[in-house]
């Protein structure tokens, strides 16, 4: 059922689907990169480490409206500083 509704969340945003990707840092623990399509730009951020990512996004990145993915707490931060380990973010970027 998890699997389904990623699937649709997925369907759900086209910069997801066919947006071009750039990725940001290089800590190899997090992995984080901007998805574009048009006038949408996501930011996703993925935490593969044991332990709590404490790092925070680089000021180029703005703003960003985290969104509400199925299965994962809703963040309402608009600035990660930290992100639970084995666990990720999709934000929509001002």
């Amino acid at each position: 059922a998890h699997y389904r509704a990623m699937l649709a969340f997925r369907k759900t945003q086209p910069a997801l689907v066919d947006g071009s990707i750039r990725f940001i840092g290089d800590d190899p623990e997090v992995l984080a990169f901007v998805r574009e399509a048009g006038n949408e730009r996501l930011l996703c951020v993925f935490n593969f480490g044991r332990s709590q990512a404490p790092r925070g996004l680089p000021d180029s990145i703005g703003s960003v409206r985290w969104l509400d993915v199925p299965g994962h707490s809703l963040l309402t931060e608009s600035r990660l500083q930290s992100l639970p380990p084995l666990h990720f973010a999709v934000g929509r970027l001002r």
